[in-house]
């Protein structure tokens, strides 16, 4: 077996010279000195990341299952240069979880966004801009950001996964939160030929839905003539359904008006109403990767990966609400003690019914190849190239039909859900069940995107070995990238029908109206309206069809929509390992330094002026950027098992593609009046970080470890929005634009124990804990927020919540294996700009769920699971402000799992 001493921690040395051992555990020392050839053919093309250690097959670690999982995760942090978390599935389709996302909120300090209850966006320590990177390279969905849609990525696919929060001069740049580097497997891997498949039913209990899903893989490596020659294969295919029902508070206003509070301040929601989405998710992920090793120092690889992501949902609404204006009381309001509005009945508001189709549909394909050398005992050099193609494709649909009033709409805050409810002039509460009473179809609304985004990329490093001393090995290296990304879209058209009065359903029989097909809505378990009127399935999926009988036209792209960025990189780094085995206090790390030259050209129109002739003038903006990220890594071993770290680095964000858009398009005002605009900005620079970190680890036993870590972040460019004056044609136009704005700083503290209970007797040595918290804690320019007065508030960032813990119980047992994860946060602010609310902020509750598992091994080969995801049916609610102004009440599927595995 061949040893590549590059991969090494800092401060050994394999080869002729023997590793110094400071003061480690055998099991450390065992990742160092047996990294397996896959180790050294998989690393060289991920910038040298030494966490990759958790790949290798250890004669020291002789565990299976979950167990075996953990243990391997925690070498990784353990013999990491970096701050390094990981997640191992021990084999194909036996990632802990079965969403990428979700298994990633198991790591301290991260919290995770679920998109219709399944987990879809991170943010790493409060930053939503996270680095994501499949095997060390560039990976992203085509849209306005920059990263990948961790719903994009089959979990099956997975290896494990590696989040770095505080990188090293070697790392590719682009995270402020940190990176995630999703691993896929390779042919040597394996020691020889490896078959492997699952499949796998999903009752999804509230879409009342059964899905299935398939994976496999083979592998095998040969001897040949030319050298060993290995092939891998892996391909999954998963079908999954889903149902959300939303209950839906409107934004709360101050009225002084209400029956039985004449003059006084209430505040009051003006309407209400009910949604149900019913949708289906399809993944078709595959992966392949050749190597070849021609020698014991050359190895030459290629790897492909494909994900097709399609994703669909129809959306049922009825909504009773003011339009903006004050709602009309018809009876004496129930308020509290804050003069909030309880309970009550109001008259003659507007209702909508709307029935929506929502497509979308991702491709990214990812090709790479490289091949590493080692020249000699002490220089290792490598290649690596790549190319990625992604592109995102998106429609939505709205269908309305509705009342321009109905007679008494009653609401009821005082339960534990909302009680919503619509009736006649003598109460009866069939009105919204009568055709009739419907004035017919309103409005449709649709929005359209296609985008497109490519990258081609190119790296080479070397890695110089020194004899012993305090310098342990230099490593440099060189990166270039090329990116295009083309952004068709931001068109909403809203189309009234009859001026939004409403157009007869008799003018159009070719579109259907029906009672809306949602039944045992919140399980039964709330009084909402009752059964209401709305547009067949068949209306919104026919979308071009309706279009064109209502007269209207499909939607064309304008030079406007279309948003042209190629942005360019020129890196070049070098990194010092050094370390001291001497004196009572060994240690080692690295410093480094990366810089990194960015070119962005942005091409667009904005629209002419009078004096212009009109029309659309062409604009094309470029700027160039250099920026200069130093890092140092620290490590004190302290005693066997016992490390300190400390690590400093510069980090930086680039801005998403939609921000860099330069389209500006206004109308000129022939009597000089003032002209009003938004665009972005070409000329966005990235946000940047000094960001410091120091933690304690104490591992006391194989997949057994205590730590804490204390943060801080002073993050410089935060993007907002800001108005300025600009002269196009001799005309003054005030156009909002985002902006480099202010600094701020994000702290906090992460903990982690992990402890598998051997020193028990009998069967309860199964038993395993895993459990971690997380503060942090915000001082940072945020979005734009206003009162109902509109006076600005102070909310934190987005998407942060102020404290966070995991808790998972495992059981290992012969043959049985079980966990049970439990996952909380604290409230969250969602957003300051959400549909109708004014600019009020919005923040979701403290949010918890349970997850859980049981898997029997039949023998070596066959295995069976089930998995339960949302086992508490966990209720997600939001509020405006203050947490008695309800805003939504939401609930998802429970989901139920049966597995079949065979591997051999």
């Amino acid at each position: 077996m061949s040893v590549q001493y590059r991969h090494v921690p800092a401060g050994s040395v394999v080869g002729s010279r023997s590793i110094r051992n400071f003061r480690r555990s055998v099991m450390a020392v065992s990742v160092a000195a047996l990294l397996s050839a896959q180790a050294y053919a998989q690393d060289a093309t991920q910038e040298d990341k030494p966490a990759d250690t958790a790949a290798t097959q250890l004669d020291t670690v002789q565990v299976t299952g979950t167990r075996s999982s953990v243990t391997k995760a925690q070498l990784v942090k353990q013999n990491a240069e970096q701050i390094v978390d990981s997640i191992v599935a021990e084999d194909i389709g036996k990632l802990p979880d079965n969403n990428v996302a979700e298994a990633l909120q198991r790591i301290s300090g991260i919290q995770i966004a679920r998109s219709y209850g399944e987990g879809s966006t991170i943010a790493i320590r409060g930053l939503t801009q996270v680095r994501t990177e499949l095997n060390g390279r560039d990976i992203f969905t085509a849209n306005d950001g920059r990263g990948l849609s961790f719903e994009d990525v089959s979990a099956e696919l997975l290896a494990g996964i590696n989040v770095y929060k505080n990188p090293s001069a070697d790392m590719i740049e682009g995270g402020l939160g940190g990176t995630v580097d999703l691993r896929t497997r390779l042919p040597f891997d394996y020691d020889g030929m490896k078959i492997a498949g699952s499949a796998q039913y999903n009752y999804y209990d509230l879409a009342d839905k059964g899905e299935t899903a398939f994976s496999g893989l083979f592998s095998d490596r040969w001897q040949t003539g030319i050298g060993e020659i290995g092939l891998l294969v892996n391909l999954s295919q998963q079908d999954g359904s889903f149902r959300q029902d939303t209950i839906s508070i409107e934004p709360w206003w101050v009225q002084t008006d209400m029956p039985g509070h004449e003059g006084q301040e209430v505040y009051v929601p003006r309407g209400a109403g009910i949604n149900t989405t019913e949708g289906d998710r399809k993944r078709k992920t595959g992966s392949a990767a050749l190597q070849w090793r021609p020698n014991d120092d050359v190895e030459v690889y290629a790897q492909v990966m494909r994900s097709d992501y399609d994703f669909q949902w129809h959306d049922y609404s009825f909504f009773v609400y003011g339009n903006g204006n004050p709602m009309i009381g018809a009876s004496d309001i129930v308020t509290n003690e804050n003069n909030e509005f309880v309970s009550g009945t109001f008259k003659d508001t507007p209702a909508d019914s709307n029935t929506s189709l929502t497509t979308r549909h991702s491709v990214t394909t990812d090709y790479s190849a490289g091949a590493t050398w080692r020249v000699n005992d002490r220089l290792n050099l490598s290649t690596d190239f790549q190319y990625v193609d992604a592109t995102t494709k998106g429609t939505r649909y709205i269908l309305a039909t509705g009342m321009n009033n109905v007679p008494y709409y009653t609401m009821d805050l005082s339960g534990d859900l909302p009680r919503l409810s619509v009736t006649d002039a003598a109460g009866n509460n069939t009105y919204l069940n009568d055709p009739s009473n419907y004035v017919g179809w309103k409005w449709h609304l649709d929005n359209k995107d296609d985008n497109k985004g490519t990258e081609f990329a190119w790296r080479s490093d070397m890695d110089l070995a020194f004899d012993d001393g305090f310098a342990r090995s230099f490593k440099a290296g060189v990166r270039y990238t090329d990116r295009d990304a083309t952004n068709k879209g931001n068109v909403w058209r809203f189309m009234c029908l009859n001026g939004c009065a409403g157009a007869p359903f008799s003018d159009y029989p070719s579109v259907q109206l029906v009672q809306n097909p949602i039944t045992d809505f919140f399980r039964n378990g709330s009084y909402v309206f009752g059964p209401t009127y709305t547009a067949a399935d068949s209306a919104v999926e026919n979308y071009d069809q309706t279009l064109a009988t209502f007269g209207a036209d499909p939607i064309v792209f304008g030079p406007t929509n279309i948003n042209t960025q190629t942005e360019k990189t020129y890196t070049a780094y070098g990194l010092l390992r050094f370390g001291v085995d001497g004196g009572s206090v060994p240690f080692d790390g690295n410093i480094g330094v990366r810089i990194v030259r960015t070119e962005v050209t942005s091409d667009g129109v904005r629209s002419g002026t009078d004096a212009e002739g009109g029309g659309l003038i062409p604009m094309s903006v470029s700027q160039t950027y250099t920026d200069v990220l130093p890092s140092l890594n620290l490590r004190w071993f302290l005693a066997d098992n016992l490390q300190w770290r400390f690590a400093a680095s510069r980090g930086l964000s680039r801005p998403g593609f939609d921000k860099l858009n330069p389209n500006l398009s206004f109308a000129d005002n022939a009597t000089g009046g003032d002209i009003y605009a938004s665009s972005g900005n070409p000329n966005l620079k990235p946000m940047t970080a000094d960001q410091f970190d120091t933690a304690l680890e104490w591992y006391f036993g194989k997949g057994s470890m205590l730590y804490g870590t204390v943060f801080y972040k002073k993050v410089k460019g935060f993007i907002a929005n800001a108005v300025f004056d600009e002269t196009y044609g001799g005309r003054v136009v005030h156009v909002t634009r985002p902006v480099n704005g202010d600094e701020g700083t994000i702290k906090g503290a992460e903990v982690g124990y992990t402890q598998f209970f051997d020193f028990l007797p009998g069967w309860l040595n199964g038993f395993g804990l895993q459990t971690n918290y997380t503060y942090v804690n915000s001082e940072a320019p945020s979005p734009s927020a206003t009162d109902n007065e509109g006076n600005p508030l102070i909310v934190p960032l987005e998407g942060l919540s102020k404290n966070s813990y995991n808790v998972i119980l495992s059981y290992e047992k012969s043959k049985f294996q079980a966990r049970a994860a439990y996952n909380w946060r604290s409230d969250w602010l969602v957003t300051t700009a959400g549909n109708g609310t004014g600019n009020l902020p919005v923040y979701n509750k403290g949010f918890g769920q349970l997850d859980a598992s049981i898997r029997y091994n039949i023998n070596d080969v066959w295995s069976v699971s089930l998995d339960g995801t949302n086992l508490l049916d966990t209720r997600l609610e939001s509020y405006t402000g203050f947490e008695s102004r309800y805003r939504d009440f939401v609930i998802n599927d429970r989901r139920y799992g049966f597995t079949v595995r065979a591997s051999y």
